[in-house]
């Protein structure tokens, strides 16, 4: 899905909430040098933005707070910074996404 996107020339954006969440997951189940790896490829990539989310954070938390079920902090900044953006589409495996509204492109 990710060639397929790169081959669109799609936006791609990101959150650094997300790029930590990224490389926490990948380090504990496939190892830290795929972690170091994936995470220097997001970061110097020219077809991904990577945004801070600090300024947004009450807006983040204060849609975690109102959020049911497993909706964690860092994909309620991810729907923050997209809706900010003005993005329909995410790439994304759970089904939070497609619950906010958007398009995913990932199987969740």
């Amino acid at each position: 899905i990710l060639e397929r996107l790169l081959a669109e020339r799609a936006p791609l954006h990101t959150s650094d909430w997300s790029l930590v969440e990224t490389t926490a997951i990948i380090s504990n189940r496939i190892g830290r040098p795929e972690a170091v790896r994936t995470g220097e490829w997001i970061l110097t990539s020219r077809a991904v933005s990577v945004h801070a989310l600090g300024v947004e954070l009450g807006d983040c938390w204060r849609r975690y707070q109102d959020a049911a079920g497993r909706v964690s902090l860092v994909d309620c900044g991810a729907f923050t910074l997209m809706k900010k953006l003005g993005l329909s589409r995410a790439f994304a495996f759970d089904s939070d996404f497609v619950d906010e509204g958007f398009k995913v492109e990932a199987g969740a």
